[in-house]
């Protein structure tokens, strides 16, 4: 009996181990783009609020959004746990092919400070694009 509660106990403090050994590093979203991201063919903007989607398919237009985001350093938030809901929201293609899907604030299940220059970036092309205020 002694040996249940032992091989229990054992169990339940395993299940409870943190994650804290887990190491954020800042982050631009080149670096988490899986290949080239300069070979983005189409941006799919989507509005948090309503669902309302809008695709970017000029490539001018896409290399312009992209040289003005891609480097931002995105600094990982020290709280992790989970969210939800978002205002802004992108995927970019390659082509037909979803390469990446994030938010300004949360990028392959890992959460990011707001960086005040994407949230502004995104705020105008937002506005424009949708038609309204943000």
């Amino acid at each position: 009996m002694k040996r249940i509660l032992v091989i229990l106990l054992l169990l339940l403090l395993t299940a409870c181990q943190s994650n804290d050994n887990v190491t954020l590093s800042p982050t631009t979203i080149s670096e988490v783009y899986p290949g080239n991201i300069m070979d983005v063919t189409m941006i799919e903007l989507i509005d948090g609020s309503s669902g309302e989607r809008v695709k970017l398919e000029n490539k001018d237009e896409i290399d312009r959004l992209i040289n003005d985001i891609k480097d931002l350093v995105l600094e990982p938030d020290h709280n992790q746990e989970g969210r939800v809901g978002y205002v802004y929201r992108l995927a970019l293609y390659e082509e037909n092919e979803l390469k990446l899907d994030f938010l300004p604030t949360s990028i392959n299940q890992t959460y990011y400070t707001v960086n005040e220059q994407l949230y502004s970036i995104l705020k105008e092309l937002y506005t424009e694009k949708f038609n309204k205020q943000y």
